[in-house]
C-alpha cells in the first residue's frame, strides 16, 4: 500500500506539471490526488507539505480554515511570505478564541488575517465558517487546489476525513472570488465587542 501510495503521488506531480503547461483540454479534466485519512495519512502530509513549502516572489495563497493550528502549516506559511508570496488567510471567528489557535495565531507575524463568520450569502451570518481549502496561484499562472473536510490540525489527520489536492484553474478563480467575498463581508461587520 505504501509503494502504491508514493506511486500515486510521484505520478501526481509530474501529471500536475504536465497537465499545467498542456492545452487548456487539460483544465477540463484536472489532475488530482484523493486522500481518505488517516489511513493515507503519510501521503496526504507529504503532497500537502510540499504545495505549500518553497513558494516565493510571484506566488500567491488564499487560504480558508475552521480550525488552523497545525504548525507545519503556519511555519510554512511564515516562510512562504518572508520568501516573496503573498499569503491570506480567511479563518472562522469563533475558533480564533480558542487558547491553540490564538497561539498559532501569534506565529503568523504580518501574514493577512481576516477573521470571519458563515456571513455573506447566509441567512445565518452568526453562524461558523467551516470552509477548509487553499488555493496558491503560482507566478507562473498555474494553480495548486486543496479541499476536504480535515481542519488544518494535527488531529484532523487522524481523523476520519477526505481531501483532495488537483489542478482546476476554474475551481481556482471560484474559490478566489469566494474568499474576496467572505473577506470583503467580514470586513464590512466587525465583531461586536465581546466576540
Amino acid at each position: 500500500m505504501k509503494i502504491f501510495l508514493k506511486s500515486v503521488l510521484v505520478l501526481f506531480v509530474l501529471a500536475l506539471g504536465s497537465a499545467q503547461s498542456a492545452s487548456p483540454a487539460a483544465a477540463v479534466n484536472p489532475t488530482s490526488a484523493e486522500f481518505f485519512l488517516p489511513d493515507d495519512m503519510a501521503a496526504a502530509q507529504k503532497a500537502f507539505l510540499a504545495t505549500v513549502n518553497g513558494l516565493g516572489k510571484g506566488d500567491e495563497v488564499y487560504l480558508c480554515a475552521y480550525s488552523f493550528t497545525w504548525l507545519p502549516l503556519v511555519d510554512a506559511l511564515v516562510k512562504d511570505q518572508a520568501a516573496g508570496a503573498k499569503v491570506h488567510l480567511l479563518l472562522d471567528r469563533s475558533e480564533s478564541l480558542t487558547p491553540t489557535e490564538k497561539r498559532a495565531l501569534g506565529e503568523l507575524g504580518t501574514i493577512e488575517v481576516t477573521l470571519t463568520t458563515a456571513g455573506a450569502t447566509s441567512k445565518a451570518t452568526g453562524a461558523i465558517f467551516h470552509s477548509k481549502a487553499f488555493v496558491i496561484q503560482h507566478a507562473d499562472g498555474s494553480v495548486a487546489c486543496w479541499e476536504g473536510s480535515m481542519n488544518f490540525t494535527a488531529s484532523g489527520w487522524n481523523e476520519g476525513n477526505t481531501a483532495r489536492l488537483f489542478a482546476d484553474k476554474t475551481w481556482a478563480a471560484r474559490f478566489v472570488s469566494y474568499f474576496a467575498e467572505h473577506k470583503a463581508w467580514a470586513l464590512a461587520h466587525p465583531p461586536k465587542s465581546g466576540g
